[in-house]
């Protein structure tokens, strides 16, 4: 029998004894449940310098055990809400993280993460946090990036946009934990693409169409043809992409996309509307597919 993420979830805690949950007041108020006979759980902010005149807007880890399991519960529900609802663009509940160091020095290493270093470009803040960017760090950071980011945790558990729950688990490598997390050029730009790929989600959600993990690398492909054939505008990108990959390719033979490509590319005009007005070519919303009772 398949676990549900409730189950997954507290036999975490069973073994460790208790799970920080990292929250994001930047993205919305997180469920508080006022009714609980515990007294206030422990909470550490992530106090970097961007946040010294307004810390209540820094993202906090709050540190629950089996006596918190409602409001347990409640993130775990609320997590599930923002990754599986469409067009939701929030996820103030940002990871359930299971880690053996105290509270506090968690949130100094998870803070000093917040400042990234690009070779060539200087330093910037880095929301490595956010579910709809961490999903991606295990193909765009190198191995000891990853161990450096990740140190001290054992588990780092965020919900996909199927709702369901995967662990992120650090490379055994030995690494300095003091060091900075430094990036190349090529690293900042890969994430910089992410958006494309958000906005490709929620195109293909929106259209009934959920993706599994498998099928990852081909949409990260068609977002790669998008680029390549001159367009820098993430949702120019994104449509591309998912008119790849609901129509195939047999559209790009029409004779006058190249035409149409480069007014889109000099003149600002967006994929979706030039496609539509001068090919005929549209993503229009597709029904959900329902099983009939034949």
């Amino acid at each position: 029998m398949m676990q549900t993420n409730d189950d997954i979830l507290f036999n975490r805690v069973r073994d460790l004894g208790y799970c920080d949950v990292l929250i994001d007041p930047s993205a919305g108020a997180p469920p508080a449940d006022e009714s609980l006979e515990a007294p206030s759980p422990m909470q550490t902010p992530l106090l970097d310098r961007q946040f010294q005149a307004r810390p209540a807007a820094a993202p906090r880890l709050i540190r629950l055990d089996s006596a918190y399991s409602p409001l347990l519960r409640d993130y775990l529900a609320q997590a599930h809400w923002e990754a599986t609802t469409l067009g939701n663009q929030l996820r103030s509940v940002a990871g359930l993280i299971f880690s053996p160091l105290p509270q506090a020095e968690l949130a100094q290493h998870l803070t000093r993460m917040l400042d990234l270093y690009i070779e060539g470009l200087g330093g910037a803040y880095f929301r490595y946090f956010d579910p709809r960017i961490l999903c991606h760090l295990p193909r765009i950071l190198t191995p000891t990036q990853q161990a450096l980011l990740l140190h001290g945790i054992d588990e780092w558990g965020w919900l996909d946009w199927q709702g369901a729950y995967q662990p992120l688990h650090p490379p055994n490598l030995p690494i300095d934990p003091a060091a900075r997390l430094i990036i190349n050029q090529a690293q900042w730009q890969a994430l910089g693409e992410i958006e494309a790929f958000n906005l490709l989600l929620g195109k293909l959600m929106s259209r009934g169409r959920i993706p599994d993990h498998q099928q990852v690398p081909q949409w990260l492909e068609c977002l790669q043809q998008g680029r390549q054939r001159g367009l820098r505008q993430a949702n120019d990108i994104a449509d591309w992409a998912a008119l790849c990959l609901i129509q195939g390719d047999t559209w790009q033979a029409h004779p006058q996309l190249g035409e149409t490509l480069q007014l889109v590319i000099t003149d600002g005009i967006p994929l979706k509307d030039a496609l539509e007005d001068r090919l005929g070519i549209t993503l229009a919303p597709i029904p959900v597919a329902t099983d009939s009772d034949d």
